[in-house]
């Protein structure tokens, strides 16, 4: 597997530079970024005897990408591309430790011997009664010598009088193997685009995700808005505090997509994405996931769903059964950006009776910049039905020091979740300089803090950060001095 990525990345990279070479016939453009950082990490985990802080490496959303365009005439392109996840760090390596342990048991050893000879090896043991344990002398690692009893050699547990006992041995042996994910997949896309805008059909971000993008001011970085905005980390319809991602992802990277984007109507522009099913090959009829759960018509089985749904074990689901509709729409003009945004997951929750509900989300927010300072500010609400719903808050501020320095500043905060009773809010702050060596290559240095409720699990990081950090006990904080370096090209 291994070399099969490694054989990939290669090829890629042997079609860059004739691509590039071609771009101005065929109009193929050729783009990256790497990004990397080291990360001090304190997970203020509450664990009795567990490590909770260190120093962590990460690629953060490194990418490499090919898109293209082709003129066929009376206003109409076609439009493609092909952007791949490049972890440049540690490949995303997971290690497999397997440990095996033999036991063998050996009965009827005669302990607390009298009789001089116990082995058939040469040693000689005379006397009365001997030493409370008995060990026969292991001249192989088998069990192939033997003693005067016929048993195996090995240790025996002594008891007061020459009876037989049974005796156990055990060996522990460790072995481990790795596995790494090496490139990824981002957008991949084909599709159509002119006077009437643009239509596409692939593995895209969101209309939801795209709306609010530029508000995060550490996009892809430990302190990462989406921490907080677009996660849920309320409890789950058994009352247990869920993850920071939680059992509903908003502001996500879908396949099985289409999306239509409208033209630009005076700084005004609307799009709209459909997802046929959030699992892959999930929209497939014929893939095994056909079949159904539904004792009757919009009726589900209590236990099912609540695998299906937070796992994606598609076992007895409809195709379609998981399916999304993304909207959003944005205002641009100066100093201006507003935008608005709205998406619904089907059955993606599971309420108090077992039944599958869907999950709702709806975000607005936007940017003003008065040069050299841009603030932006956002709210969201994200209901899950009966599983509860919670709001919450994002405040960013960026303020240009010199031609070249930043200085960055971001809060959010989530609200309880609607369970009465349920401290499990969050907060979440940043500071951080970038300071940009050229057009292409900015350092940058931040502090970030996740400040949880005494139920809250949320967790610093979000999707495009490369590491994952969760928080182990609610109501744990989290702090992090992170230093990076992020290379376009």
């Amino acid at each position: 597997m291994m070399k099969q990525k490694m054989i990939a990345l290669a090829v890629a990279a042997a079609l860059a530079a004739p691509l590039a070479a071609q771009a101005e016939s065929s109009n193929v453009i050729v783009y990256g970024r790497i990004h990397a950082s080291a990360d001090f990490v304190d997970n203020g985990n509450s664990v009795a005897n567990t490590d909770s802080s260190g120093l962590m490496f990460s690629s953060n959303s490194s990418r490499l990408g090919f898109k293209g365009t082709e003129d066929l005439g009376a206003g109409l392109k076609a439009i493609w591309g092909l952007e791949f996840g490049v972890d440049t760090v540690d490949n995303n390596q997971t290690y497999t430790r397997t440990t095996t342990t033999t036991t063998t048991t050996v009965t009827n050893k005669v302990t607390n011997p009298t009789v001089d000879t116990i082995c058939t090896t040469g040693t000689t043991n005379t006397g009365t009664a001997k030493a409370p344990v008995y060990t026969c002398p292991t001249t192989t690692t088998t069990a192939s010598t033997a003693v005067t009893e016929g048993k195996a050699t090995g240790s025996y547990t002594s008891t007061a009088t020459g009876t037989a006992v049974a005796s156990t041995a055990a060996s522990t042996s460790t072995s481990g193997s790795s596995s790494t994910n090496m490139i990824n997949a981002r957008n991949m896309f084909v599709g159509l685009s002119g006077g009437f805008g643009t239509a596409l059909i692939g593995r895209h971000d969101t209309p939801y995700k795209l709306a609010t993008g530029s508000l995060d001011v550490f996009a892809d970085t430990i302190a990462d808005y989406n921490s907080i905005m677009g996660s849920y980390a309320g409890v789950n319809a058994s009352g247990v505090s869920a993850a920071s991602v939680g059992a509903i992802g908003f502001d996500q990277r879908t396949n099985n997509t289409v999306a239509y984007l409208t033209p630009n109507f005076n700084g005004f522009q609307g799009a709209v994405g459909y997802v046929a099913d959030v699992f892959p090959n999930g929209d497939n009829p014929s893939s095994g996931a056909n079949g159904s759960w539904a004792t009757a018509p919009g009726t589900y089985l209590a236990t099912a769903p609540l695998t299906g749904a937070r796992t994606g074990t598609l076992t007895g689901a409809q195709s379609n059964d998981f399916d999304a509709w993304s909207l959003s729409g944005t205002y641009t003009n100066g100093p201006i950006y507003l935008a608005a945004a709205y998406e619904v997951h089907s059955n993606a929750t599971v309420d108090a009776a077992g039944q599958l509900s869907d999950a709702h989300a709806w975000k607005v927010g936007g940017t003003y910049k008065w040069d050299p300072l841009t603030v932006g500010l956002m709210y969201e609400k994200i209901d899950q039905d009966a599983a509860g719903d919670r709001g919450a808050w994002y405040l960013s501020a960026k303020y240009g020091v010199t031609g070249n320095t930043d200085i960055k500043f971001a809060y959010a905060h989530a609200d309880d979740t609607g369970f009465a009773g349920v401290n499990n809010g969050a907060d979440m702050y940043a500071l951080g300089v970038s300071h940009y060596m050229s057009k292409r290559t900015e350092v940058y240095a931040l502090y970030a803090a996740m400040n949880n409720d005494t139920a809250g699990m949320y967790s610093l990081g979000g999707a495009g950060y490369g590491n994952t950090l969760t928080t182990q006990v609610a109501g744990d904080d989290q702090h992090s001095i992170s230093f990076g370096i992020i290379h376009n090209f």
